[in-house]
């Protein structure tokens, strides 16, 4: 069978290899189909002075004009009391825009104009794929409240991020000239390292400037610019010249902020004349931009930068200023990601067209499929090491049942209907050698057939546009499975969890651990490497205190993964985390 993506796809089930999708329940049904109504609102609402609206956003639309002193939604707008003040701020600095500059975001604005110049297909056809799968008992659900209030949030803060880039006009002559008249303020999100890296740094990224109410800006020279759509209607969040590199003078350095913050302490000033600066260590946020002092003087700040590869999305809720808008925000943290990703980072569509393109490897018209997903990515390329690890593989998928596993319950009294697809995502094709070899040896009991797909096998870790559209459609296939087993520490395994909310199996991957995966115990990644404690001079009662006292979803990542941080479900947090392992 050819591969459209250049893979090699092995069958090893014998003839009538093809599946269908199976048919989820009516509940998810239900909820899938309102978040597509949902995103469909989220864009034709922006369609300002155009006709009449109706629902929600009719009543989001109908105040958009008000003042600073009349901005509270309608009571029967189903957001609770800190989004409401989220959007309250959002349209402050519009309107605050629209004084400074007379320049108004829905003005002149042409939605289908805009759509036809920057056509984004996956945005209304992805929702879809992952209604096919919720049914899994390894994927978070969505919810409504949750969904809808996001993209509340979004829509109010396009018009924000559109006021202030027809303001600013261009970018870089604005930053050069140090012009601060249009009250814009602006967070630019560098990142290194590979496709994972950089988007589990942008994600948060764009969370942090909309709770701040900043621009959000993406270099071109990372490359995402051209893999992902614009997100903001009518705005793009594209920079094209990189004026947050270190050599130029106007940026301060994260210790030089620092030090002036200490200075401003000192001399009881609470202002500080900084217009530009950065905010990390070369790797993520340094600790003191989680506290809430520091970010009382960031504020201040027109411009301000990360540069790293670290996902710091966890600590954010451990900012008390922002913690309680997070908490009504996002009721279950954990999929907090999932809702950024799923909404301002989807394929352009050269690269959507190469996953549906995949598609037809996965369909089946006489089976229920079923997808098993295996990210593995070995660090260490000895031989010896690979066979352990592909050995390990093999025990989590018969040891746990996670063949069976991936069954739905009502259907698996339908004996010889169905198949199940391995997906492996691999710099190799050893996994797959491996693990076909040994179904090859020891059939599977009748109430399945096995397929296996591996859609490429690079040798190494590269990078640029091409290598990227590859690395998404593969995270992407990885996200609709019904279980998933990844490398640990691996980003790439990592945004395939994120994007699918799904909680995975992690390989093990040490020499001293006889046991050969264990089951992680949320969706989020893990923020590793940070401080576990609050280091926060000027907060006596957080400074040097454990964040799991402040933020009781906070918790460590599992040992098997990395040595950091991620968001489990709040409302679920006693208890969770020390349940025992299947």
């Amino acid at each position: 069978m050819k591969n459209p993506l250049g893979g090699a796809g092995v069958l090893i089930s014998g003839s009538k290899s093809l599946s269908v999708w199976y048919s989820q329940s009516s509940k998810i049904a239900l909820v899938s189909a309102f978040s597509i109504v949902i995103m469909f609102a989220y864009w034709r609402n922006f369609e300002a002075e155009q006709g009449p609206r109706n629902g929600v956003f009719s009543a989001l639309s109908s105040v958009v004009d008000s003042s600073a002193e009349n901005l509270a939604l309608p009571n029967e707008s189903p957001l609770e009391p800190p989004v409401r003040k989220l959007i309250g701020a959002l349209r402050r600095e519009v309107l605050k825009v629209k004084r400074n500059t007379g320049i108004y975001p829905d003005t002149d604005f042409d939605l289908k104009k805009w759509k036809e110049e920057n056509p984004c297909t996956s945005r209304t056809e992805l929702p879809s794929y992952y209604s096919r799968l919720s049914s899994s008992p390894n994927r978070k659900d969505l919810g409504i409240l949750e969904s809808r209030q996001w993209e509340t949030v979004l829509f109010e803060y396009a018009r924000l991020h559109r006021a202030c880039i027809r303001a600013a006009g261009n970018i870089t002559e604005y930053f050069y000239s140090r012009n601060t008249t249009t009250g814009c303020k602006f967070f630019i999100a560098e990142a290194k390292n590979g496709l994972g890296n950089k988007l589990f740094i942008m994600a948060p990224s764009v969370l942090y400037a909309i709770l701040t109410q900043r621009v959000i800006l993406i270099p071109e020279s990372t490359g995402v610019p051209d893999l992902m759509c614009e997100p903001f209607p009518g705005s793009s969040w594209r920079l094209s010249i990189d004026i947050q590199n270190t050599d130029v003078p106007i940026w301060n350095q994260t210790k030089e902020f620092m030090d002036n913050v200490d200075r401003a302490k000192r001399e009881h000033e609470s202002t500080l004349p900084i217009y530009a600066s950065r905010v990390d260590d070369d790797w993520l946020p340094v600790a003191r931009f989680f506290c809430d002092v520091e970010q009382s003087y960031f504020r201040q700040v027109p411009w301000l930068t990360v540069h790293g590869c670290l996902y710091f999305l966890p600590k954010l809720f451990a900012i008390p200023s922002h913690q309680i808008t997070l908490e009504a925000l996002f009721p279950d943290p954990s999929v907090a990601i999932t809702h950024i990703l799923r909404t301002t980072f989807l394929p352009r569509d050269e690269t959507w067209d190469k996953v549906k393109g995949a598609e037809y490897l996965f369909n089946s018209s006489h089976f229920t499929r079923v997808q098993v997903g295996i990210q593995a990515r070995y660090f260490n390329s000895s031989e010896a090491k690979h066979k352990v690890i592909n050995a390990n593989v093999e025990g989590c998928l018969v040891e746990n049942n996670l063949l069976e596993q991936a069954v739905p319950v009502e259907r698996s009294s339908l004996v010889g209907h169905h198949e199940t697809t391995i997906f492996i995502a691999s710099l190799t094709s050893d996994l797959q050698e491996h693990l076909q070899g040994f179904y090859e040896r020891n059939p599977e009991s009748q109430y399945t057939k096995i397929s296996f797909q591996q859609l490429s096998s690079e040798k190494e870790q590269r990078s640029g546009i091409e290598v990227y559209q590859q690395v998404l459609v593969e995270i992407l296939w990885l996200s609709f499975s019904h279980t998933l087993l990844v490398s640990p520490a691996s980003t790439f395994g990592g945004l395939g969890q994120a994007y699918g909310a799904l909680t995975s199996w992690f390989i093990e991957m040490r020499d001293d651990v006889m046991v050969p995966c264990q089951r992680g115990q949320t969706s989020d990644g893990c923020f590793q490497t940070p401080h576990h404690s609050y280091s926060c001079p000027y907060e006596t009662v957080r400074n040097g205190k454990p964040i799991f006292d402040f933020v009781p979803y906070i918790k460590s990542c599992r040992e098997i993964d990395a040595g950091g941080l991620q968001l489990i479900d709040g409302l679920k947090n006693t208890g969770m985390v020390d349940s025992p392992l299947r």
